[in-house]
C-alpha cells in the first residue's frame, strides 16, 4: 500500500476497497487471502503503468528525497527499469486561476442582480426531477418534490424555512437541485453548511455527482475550510530544502508524499490525509504541522507562491462554483475573500447551538497546556536544528536571564511595530491578503508616521544590544576548551559557524 499511497497521494483512503475502485477491479473475493494477493499484484502492475504514463515526475521526487537507499524497500518500484527521461520528468506546473480581486469585484456587483424576480418555477423543478429519475431509473418521492419547491420559494423570496425529514428521504438532492438551478440563473453559488466531515464527503462524492447526472451536465462544487487546513507552498519548499539522505526514512517519505500531493491536486486540504499514513509514518504529522497555512504567516501578493497559493486558490474555486460546501464553524466567521453568502442551507441543524457556542468560545484545558509545554521543551531531533538541550545548558551558563531580557525587548518592539504599522494604511482588511504599498519618509506628517519611526529606532537599538550580548557570549565560548563545556557536541567550529553578523 505504501508505494500506491505515494503514487496516489490525493486519495483520502488507501484501503484495498478504495484502490480496487481506482483500478476498476472487481470486489469479488475481497478479504480472502489468495484473491487479495492477486488483487494487490494487479494494483501494483496498474500503478507502474500509471506511473509511466501519467505521473513519471513522482519517480523524480523519489530519486531526489528517498534516493537509492535500502531504507525504504519500495524505492525500486519507482526507479528500476525506467528510462532516464522518466526519472528526469518535471512535476506539472500548478494551473493559475483568475485574480482574486477581480472575482471579489464581480461577486459584489452581483448583489443587486439576485434581487430580481426569478424565472424558476415549481414546474421546472419537477421536470428536472422526472427527467433525471427516468435517466437513472429512480423514483421521485412526493416529499422530495415538495421540499424542492419550498426551498426554491425561500431562495427566490429571501425567506427562511426549517425542514425536518428522516434519513434516506433524499433531502440533500431536494435542496441541491433548486440551489444549483438558481446558481446557474444568477451566478450566485449556494452555500451548504454541515457539521460532520462525513456529510461533506457524501455531498461531494455521492449527491452532487448524482445531481450532475440528473441535470445532464457537471455541477461545479468545491469545499472551503479554515485557513490552517490548507498547505502553504512557501513553507513546504523551505522545509524541503532541509531534507537530506541522512534523515530518517519516515521523514524523507513524508517529504516526498507532501511534495507529490502538492502537484497532484489543485488545492491540498491537509485534514484529508489519511490517518493510516500518519500511523505508519510518524514524521508525517510533524510535517503537516510545519507546512500549514496560517493567517499570521500569510504574505499575500508579496509571497513568491501567491498566484499558486492553495489557500487563496480555494477561494478562487469558490467564486467559480455553483455549490460551496462549508462547515458551521466557518459560516459563522465567514472570511471576506469568499463569495458573499446569499442562499444558505444549514444541514445537520441540530448541531448548530453546540457548534456556535464552541466557535465563539475561547478555552484551554490543563492537558492542552501541558502538551504545548512538552512540545516547546522537546528536543526536535528530526528537524536537524542542532542540540537544543545543549544550547539551553550553554545559554544558562552565559547569563540566561540577561539573554531573555534582551530577547524579550526585541520581541516587544516587533509586536508594537505590528500594532503601529496599520495606522499608516487606511481601510485595512488583513484577511484579503492584498498588497498595499506605503512610502514613509523621516519627518513625514502622515498619521502614525512618528510612532512607527520611533518604534523602528527602538527596535534597532534592541537588536544591536542583543547582537552585542551574543557576540560577547560566542567569544567567551571560543575561548574555552571543548572539554570544559557542559555540552560536548557544541565545539568551537559549530559555534563560530553560527555567529550572528555584527550588522544583523
Amino acid at each position: 500500500i505504501e508505494p500506491l499511497a505515494l503514487l496516489l497521494p490525493e486519495l483520502g483512503s488507501h484501503s484495498m476497497e478504495t484502490l480496487r475502485d481506482w483500478a476498476k477491479l472487481s470486489h469479488e473475493g475481497s478479504h480472502r487471502a489468495l484473491e487479495d494477493c492477486e488483487a494487490l499484484l494487479a494494483l501494483l502492475q496498474r500503478g507502474r503503468e500509471f506511473l509511466r504514463e501519467e505521473r513519471p515526475w513522482i519517480s523524480g521526487l523519489v530519486s531526489q528525497y528517498l534516493g537509492s537507499s535500502d531504507d525504504w524497500p519500495w524505492t525500486w518500484y519507482f526507479l528500476a527499469g525506467l528510462p532516464p527521461a522518466v526519472l528526469e520528468a518535471l512535476p506539472p506546473e500548478k494551473t493559475l486561476l483568475a485574480d482574486l480581486r477581480e472575482l471579489k469585484k464581480r461577486d459584489e456587483a452581483r448583489s443587486s442582480d439576485t434581487k430580481q424576480e426569478s424565472s424558476l418555477k415549481r414546474a421546472t423543478l419537477e421536470a428536472h426531477l422526472q427527467l433525471g429519475a427516468e435517466r437513472l431509473g429512480l423514483q421521485v418521492r412526493p416529499q422530495q418534490s415538495t421540499l424542492a419547491a419550498e426551498a426554491l420559494a425561500a431562495m427566490v423570496g429571501g425567506k427562511r424555512i426549517a425542514v425536518e425529514a428522516p434519513t434516506g428521504t433524499g433531502k440533500s438532492l431536494a435542496y441541491l437541485l433548486p440551489g444549483v438551478l438558481r446558481a446557474r440563473e444568477t451566478g450566485v453559488p449556494i452555500v451548504v453548511s454541515t457539521h460532520s466531515k462525513s456529510l461533506q464527503d457524501q455531498l461531494l462524492e455521492k449527491d452532487i455527482p448524482k445531481l450532475s447526472e440528473i441535470l445532464g451536465s457537471p455541477v461545479r462544487a468545491t469545499t472551503v475550510k479554515g485557513q490552517n487546513n490548507y498547505l502553504c507552498l512557501r513553507k513546504l519548499h523551505e522545509t524541503l530544502a532541509t531534507v537530506g539522505f541522512t534523515d530518517p526514512v519516515d521523514l524523507r517519505w513524508s517529504a516526498t508524499y507532501l511534495a507529490a500531493l502538492s502537484h497532484a491536486v489543485p488545492v491540498v486540504e491537509l485534514d484529508r490525509v489519511s490517518r493510516y499514513l500518519r500511523g505508519i509514518f510518524p514524521a508525517l504529522d510533524e510535517w503537516i504541522d510545519r507546512v500549514r497555512s496560517h493567517h499570521t504567516t500569510t504574505m499575500g501578493p508579496t509571497c513568491p507562491y501567491y498566484k499558486q497559493c492553495h489557500f487563496f486558490d480555494s477561494a478562487r474555486l469558490a467564486h467559480d462554483a455553483e455549490v460551496i460546501v462549508a462547515n458551521h464553524a466557518l459560516v459563522f466567521q465567514w472570511p471576506s475573500h469568499l463569495p458573499q453568502i446569499r442562499d444558505l442551507v444549514l444541514d445537520e441543524g441540530h448541531h448548530l447551538e453546540d457548534q456556535l457556542t464552541k466557535t465563539l468560545t475561547a478555552s484551554v484545558s490543563e492537558d492542552e497546556l501541558s502538551e504545548a509545554c512538552d512540545r516547546l521543551a522537546r528536543k526536535q531531533g528530526t528537524r536537524r536544528l542542532g542540540d537544543g538541550a545543549g544550547m539551553a545548558r550553554l545559554l544558562d551558563d552565559l547569563k540566561w536571564d540577561d539573554f531573555l531580557e534582551r530577547a524579550d525587548e526585541v520581541r516587544s518592539r516587533i509586536l508594537f511595530l505590528r500594532n503601529a504599522a496599520p495606522m499608516l494604511v487606511p481601510n485595512v482588511d488583513g484577511s484579503e491578503g492584498y498588497e498595499q504599498v506605503v512610502v514613509l519618509h523621516r519627518g513625514s506628517k502622515q498619521r502614525g508616521a512618528e510612532t512607527v519611526w520611533k518604534t523602528l529606532d527602538e527596535l534597532r537599538l534592541a537588536v544591536k544590544d542583543l547582537d552585542a550580548f551574543l557576540t560577547r557570549a560566542l567569544q567567551r565560548c571560543e575561548g574555552q576548551r571543548p572539554s570544559d563545556r557542559k555540552s560536548t557536541r557544541l565545539n568551537s567550529s559549530h559555534v563560530s559557524e553560527s555567529r550572528m553578523p555584527s550588522s544583523a
